[in-house]
Order: C-alpha cells, then sequence, then structure tokens
C-alpha cells in the first residue's frame, strides 16, 4: 500500500471518528458566524490554538466547535490532495483528541476549574 492510500485511509478513519460530540445547538451557531472567515488549509492550526488557550468557558465552546470545523474542512482536502508535511494527518488527529478532552471538560461540574 502506497503512502497516498496509507494517508487516504487514515484521513477518512479521522472523518468517519465522532469523539467529539456534534449535540450542542450553539456550536451549530458558532461555526455558522464564523463561516465567512474560512477554514483553508492553513487555517486550522491558528483557529485550534486559539480554542486551546482561550480563558472563557463560553468563548471556549465557540472556539472549540470553530477548530472542530476547521479540522474537519482540512481533513476533506487531504482526501483529493496529500499534505506536503507527512505530520499533518497525525497533527489533526492529536487536535481532534485534544479538543475532545477539552469539550468533555467543559461539560463537567470538575470541568470548570479550568476557565475559573
Amino acid at each position: 500500500m502506497g503512502i497516498n492510500n496509507k494517508i487516504s485511509n487514515r484521513v477518512a478513519a479521522l472523518l468517519r471518528d465522532d469523539r467529539i460530540s456534534h449535540s450542542v445547538d450553539s456550536e451549530r451557531d458558532c461555526v455558522a458566524a464564523d463561516a465567512k472567515e474560512g477554514t483553508g488549509s492553513s487555517n486550522w492550526y491558528p483557529i485550534y490554538y486559539a480554542a486551546m488557550l482561550e480563558n472563557s468557558r463560553d468563548k471556549a465552546l465557540c472556539r472549540i466547535a470553530r477548530a472542530k470545523k476547521a479540522i474537519q474542512d482540512r481533513l476533506e482536502q487531504l482526501r483529493s490532495a496529500p499534505s506536503a508535511h507527512p505530520r499533518e494527518t497525525r497533527d489533526l488527529d492529536n487536535a481532534w483528541n485534544y479538543l475532545g478532552i477539552l469539550l468533555h471538560n467543559a461539560g463537567t461540574e470538575d470541568g470548570r476549574i479550568l476557565w475559573d
């Protein structure tokens, strides 16, 4: 199996992954409001980074939703054109996992300490 096939299979697996819940209505509103800024191939990391560093819990939920969308958009792009950077798929996977942890903690009573 060639490197492009391996990357394509990994990207497809990440797109099917539902570790981060899509059940929060405000997430969809946030993503829709931010759609005008775009989430092109070079934009996913700054959007993700902003989500990870957000101090406000309410703003963090919005930024997490936006980062999830940026990662999903980049994974879609990688399905047709592999990245010039072989680590990008792994970086996207790690970012997805960290957003899931952050989102999980944001939804729990104990997780509030992250923003207090």
